[in-house]
């Protein structure tokens, strides 16, 4: 398992998507899943470099 899918299955189990039925109310247009994607990554980078200061 590569380092891509292992983040996607934390991602996944973080947010209770433990199989396909629990994506069905979740479907969402290409520009509101553009913004959730780039919001999701600014909070995890801003996380990644607040570790990397401690």
């Amino acid at each position: 398992m590569g380092i891509v899918s292992s983040l996607c299955g934390l991602v996944y189990s973080q947010e209770g998507i433990i199989n396909i039925s629990h994506l069905e109310k979740k479907i969402i247009d290409k520009s509101a899943y553009d913004e959730l994607w780039m919001k999701r990554c600014e909070e995890m980078q801003k996380k990644l470099e607040t570790k990397r200061r401690k």
